[in-house]
């Protein structure tokens, strides 16, 4: 075995939306303010298996991160969600 493993599940919105449908609840929002996203990857680099995404990540400049980061948020694609649902 050995090594240490990391594994991180991160949700979009359409993700969490069967989740909580898959678990009786209703859906009434679900909004992506996204701060986090680049954040993490840029945290956690030596972790991207992706080549693409790795030397995206590593090279880009904090503008250009920030740019990345705004693209998340303006497809709806964060991970970095608020959820309202009900019962």
């Amino acid at each position: 075995m050995g090594g240490l493993h990391h594994h991180l599940i991160f949700f979009n919105p359409y993700s969490i939306k069967l989740l909580i449908k898959r678990i009786g609840l209703k859906v009434l929002q679900v909004t992506t303010p996204g701060r986090l996203d680049i954040d993490i990857l840029d945290s956690n680099v030596e972790l991207i298996k992706d080549r693409f995404l790795k030397t995206l990540i590593k090279y880009s400049s904090d503008t250009e991160k920030a740019e990345l980061q705004k693209a998340i948020i303006n497809f709806g694609w964060s991970s970095h969600m608020m959820v309202y649902c009900q019962k």
